[in-house]
């Protein structure tokens, strides 16, 4: 799930996980089955998730100096139209541990 090219690391397929590695529940459609702080919630757990990756194929997350790109999608209910507030989780979450 993590791809090194160059010294760019291409992260993909990815979704939350608990600390034991399984899928975090409750799982469903943001705007029918989650609430948006649900998703926000699994939006986190999924950055987490990346992080472990990462430190697993780079051995040091001292080693990230920037990132280029998120691109989250987000299983949501139709008319739902929040989508950057869940994927928020993700990116508030890096900038606070990435913060120079």
């Amino acid at each position: 799930m993590v791809r090194i090219v160059g010294r760019r690391a291409v992260v993909s397929g990815h979704g939350p996980l608990n600390a034991d590695g399984s899928l975090a529940q409750p799982l469903g459609k943001v705007g029918s089955d989650l609430t948006l702080e649900q998703g926000y919630a699994a939006a986190r757990l999924t950055a987490l998730a990346i992080l472990g990756s990462l430190q697993r194929a780079l051995g040091d997350l001292d080693r990230i100096t920037a990132w280029t790109r998120v691109f989250g999608m987000v299983n949501s209910a139709p008319g739902f139209v929040r989508q950057p507030a869940v994927i928020n989780g993700f990116s508030e979450l890096v900038i606070d541990l990435f913060r120079a």
